[in-house]
C-alpha cells in the first residue's frame, strides 16, 4: 500500500523544523565586518538590530610566546593570524607552524558606546586557553602551558560577560595545544547581546537534547523489538546506530557531554567523539546488508568492517594528537563507503525491494550531512555539524518504511481474516475428518514401530519394553506367567541350501502357524533374534506352557513350505520357563528370565534338537 504524498511532505516539514531547532544560529551571525591588523571597528554596528557579530579576521599573533595584557610594548613586531582557524603562517616567509605549541592573540574592538549587556560566546579553542578583556581575565578552559607536562586540555563552550567601562576593548587570548593534531581558535568567537547569545545557546542545546532524546528512544525501541524478534537482526544494528549517533551529538559541536559530566577527561571526550564516528559507518553498513543482502557484496562488508575496526583500534591505543592525524583519510574512505551504500540502495530500489526507495532517500540526506561535517571539521565550510540531523531524518525514513511494512501486514491480516471466516463454515467437519485420519495414521505408525517388518510379530524393542511390565504385574498381583523361547533348527542350512528368500518364507509361515496356537489378545510373540522367537503366556503355569510348546513343536514338524517348486520342512527346539502364582521369585527380572530360558533352549539343541526342555524334564 502506498503512503500518501501529503504525509511524506508533512514528515519532511517536521525534519526541516528539527534542523532549524538543532542548528540554532549555527552559528551564522553577520560577517559583514572583520578585523584588520588586529583591530575591528564596530562603531556602526547595532547589536539590537543586526544581532551578534563574528570577531573574525586578522588578530595580532605572537607565536611561541605568552604575553599578558600590558606587556605588549616590549613584545616586538606582531604577525597576524586569521581567526577562526588553526595555527597559521604569520611570520615573514610563511614558515609552516607545527600542530602543537602555544601562542598569544590580541584584538582591539572599537565600539560606539560602552558594551552594556554584551558578551562573548566561545566554542572550541584547541586545546587550552585564557581570555583577558582590558586586563581582566574573563574566560578560560583547561590550563595553558609551554609543554605537554604543564598544560591540561579542555573543551568548554561558554558565554562570558564583557566589561562595560570603555568603548575600546582589548581582547588577549593565550592558547596552548600539546594534545591534539592542530591548535588554535577553530571556531568563531561571537560578540553580541548576552540575552540573545544565551537564548541562541539554549535553542541550540535544546535542539541537541531533542536530537539525543529522539535517538535514544528509537535506539531503545529497536532494541526491545530485537529482544522479542531475535531473527530480525537489523533491529539491533539500527539500535546501535542510534546510540552511536547520540554519543556523537553529545561529544561534538556544543560538547554537551562536558556540561553533563564536567570532570570528564579531555582524552576520553575525544575518544567518544571519534569512536562514535568510526563505528557508526560499519554499524550502518551491516544494517543495510541485513536488509538487502542480495545487493550487498560480502567482500565489501568485510572491507568496511575491517578498515573501520583498524581506525577504531588506533583511537583506543593512541593519544588524540596521533590518531586524529588519520581522520582525513577516514573522511575520504567514509565518503567512498557512503557512495557504495547509496549504490546498494539504488540497486535494491531498482529491483523493487520493500522499503528500499525510502531508505535511499534517508541515506542520501545522511550522506550529505556526513560530507558537510567532514568539510566543516576540515575548516573548508562554516556551516556546522549536521550528521545528527541527517541521522534523525534517516530515522524518520525508517519509520516510514516500518509503517509501510505494518500497513502491508495489516492488509494481509484483513485478507486472511476474510479467508478464515469462509473456512470456518466447514472447519469442524474438516477437523473431525483430519483428526480421524491422523489417529489412524498414528495407530499405523505406532503398530509399525513395534512390529517386525518380515514376520509381523512384535520386535525386540517392544519385547524389551513390554515384558518388564508383565513381570511387574506378576510380582505385584502374584499371578502366573510362562515364556517359550523357540529356535528353528538348522536355519542356516535352509538359507545356504535354498536361499535367503526361502528362509524368510519359512520364518513367515512359522510365525503364522505359531500365532494360530495362541490365545488372541492374551498371549503374544516377539522376535528375539534372527530365527529365535519368544512366546509370552500370561496367566499360564509351566505345565500348561509345556503343552503349548509341544503343540508348537508338533505343528512345526508337520509344516511344509513351498519355494520355487521345492518343499521345505524344518523342526523347532524350545526352552520353557514359568512360575505359578505361588512360585513367583521376588527379584526375578527380564535379563534373568532370558538367561534361564535361553539355557533351557541351549540344552534342547545339545540333546538333539526338535525337542523341549523345561527344568529337569525332557519332551520329545
Amino acid at each position: 500500500m502506498l503512503i500518501k504524498k501529503s504525509f511524506i511532505l508533512q514528515l519532511l516539514a517536521c525534519c526541516l523544523l528539527v534542523c532549524t531547532a538543532g542548528c540554532g544560529l549555527n552559528e551564522n551571525p553577520s560577517s559583514k565586518v572583520s578585523a584588520r591588523s588586529g583591530i575591528i571597528d564596530l562603531n556602526g554596528w547595532n547589536f539590537s538590530e543586526k544581532g551578534p557579530v563574528r570577531l573574525s579576521g586578522e588578530w595580532e599573533f605572537y607565536w611561541d610566546r605568552f604575553i599578558l595584557p600590558g606587556n605588549f610594548n616590549n613584545s616586538g613586531n606582531a604577525g597576524y593570524a586569521s581567526l577562526p582557524g588553526v595555527w597559521t603562517h604569520p611570520t615573514p616567509g610563511n614558515v609552516p607552524l607545527p600542530g602543537t605549541g602555544y601562542a598569544t592573540y590580541r584584538l582591539k574592538i572599537l565600539l560606539a558606546s560602552p558594551p552594556h549587556g554584551l558578551a562573548l560566546r566561545f566554542y572550541t579553542v584547541s586545546t587550552a586557553f585564557r581570555m583577558f578583556a582590558n586586563g581582566k581575565e574573563i574566560a578560560s578552559a583547561g590550563r595553558i602551558g609551554k609543554n605537554e607536562h604543564d598544560s591540561i586540555p579542555s573543551y568548554r563552550p561558554q558565554i562570558v560577560h564583557l566589561p562595560d567601562n570603555t568603548t575600546c576593548v582589548e581582547l588577549v587570548l593565550m592558547v596552548s595545544n600539546f594534545h591534539y593534531r592542530t591548535g588554535g581558535p577553530w571556531r568563531d568567537i561571537l560578540l553580541g547581546s548576552e540575552r540573545i547569545l544565551q537564548r541562541e545557546r539554549q535553542v541550540t542545546m535544546a535542539g541537541v537534547m531533542f536530537l539525543v532524546g529522539a535517538l535514544l528512544i528509537m535506539g531503545v525501541y529497536h532494541l526491545v523489538l530485537y529482544i522479542f524478534r531475535r531473527r530480525e537482526i537489523q533491529y539491533i544494528y539500527f539500535s546501535i546506530i542510534c546510540f552511536l549517533i547520540a554519543v556523537r551529538a553529545l561529544s561534538s559541536g556544543e560538547y554537551v557531554m562536558m556540561f553533563l559530566f564536567p570532570e570528564l577527561n579531555f582524552e576520553v571526550l575525544i575518544k567518544f567523539e571519534y569512536l562514535s564516528f568510526y563505528l557508526a559507518l560499519p554499524a550502518f553498513a551491516v544494517f543495510i546488508r541485513a536488509l538487502f543482502a542480495d545487493e550487498f557484496s560480502g567482500i565489501a562488508i568485510k572491507i568496511i568492517v575491517a578498515v573501520s575496526g583498524v581506525f577504531s583500534l588506533t583511537v583506543l591505543a593512541m593519544p588524540a594528537r596521533l590518531y586524529t592525524i588519520g581522520v582525513f583519510v577516514y573522511y575520504a574512505y567514509a565518503n567512498a563507503a557512503g557512495m557504495y551504500l547509496v549504490f546498494v540502495l539504488f540497486l535494491a530500489a531498482k529491483r523493487k525491494r520493500p522499503g528500499a526507495a525510502v531508505f535511499l532517500m534517508g541515506v542520501v540526506v545522511m550522506l550529505a550531512a556526513m560530507i558537510n561535517d567532514n568539510l566543516y571539521s576540515s575548516f573548508i565550510v562554516k556551516t556546522g555539524n549536521f550528521v545528527g540531523i541527517g541521522m534523525l531524518f534517516f530515522i524518520f525514513m525508517q519509520a516510514v518504511a516500518l509503517s509501510m511494512r505494518l500497513t502491508g501486514a495489516f492488509s494481509m491480516v484483513e485478507y486472511l481474516s476474510a479467508q478464515l471466516q469462509g473456512l470456518n463454515i466447514d472447519l469442524e467437519r474438516q477437523v473431525e475428518e483430519r483428526t480421524g485420519e491422523l489417529q489412524r495414521a498414528y495407530n499405523t505408525i505406532k503398530e509399525l514401530s513395534v512390529r517386525d517388518t518380515l514376520t509381523g510379530s512384535f520386535n525386540r524393542r517392544y519385547l524389551e519394553e513390554e515384558l518388564p511390565n508383565e513381570l511387574l504385574r506378576v510380582k505385584r498381583y502374584k499371578r502366573s506367567i510362562s515364556v517359550i523361547l523357540c529356535d528353528i533348527d538348522h536355519f542356516k542350512n535352509i538359507n545356504d541350501t535354498y536361499g535367503h528368500l526361502a528362509g524368510d518364507r519359512c520364518l513367515v509361515e512359522f510365525v503364522h502357524n505359531l500365532t494360530l496356537l495362541l490365545r488372541d489378545g492374551i498371549d503374544w510373540v516377539g522376535r528375539y533374534g534372527g530365527e529365535e522367537f519368544l512366546v509370552v503366556l500370561p496367566e499360564t503355569v509351566p505345565a500348561e506352557a509345556m503343552k503349548v510348546a509341544e503343540r508348537i513343536r508338533q505343528k512345526t514338524e508337520e509344516l511344509s513350505v513351498m519355494s520355487e517348486g521345492v518343499t521345505i520342512t524344518f523342526t523347532v527346539s524350545c526352552g520353557v520357563v514359568g512360575f505359578s502364582e505361588l512360585e513367583v521369585p521376588v527379584e526375578i527380572d527380564m535379563k534373568e528370565l532370558f538367561s534361564v530360558v535361553d539355557r533351557f533352549l541351549y540344552q534342547a539343541k545339545l540333546q538333539g534338537r526338535n525337542r523341549i526342555v523345561s527344568g529337569d524334564f525332557l519332551y520329545e
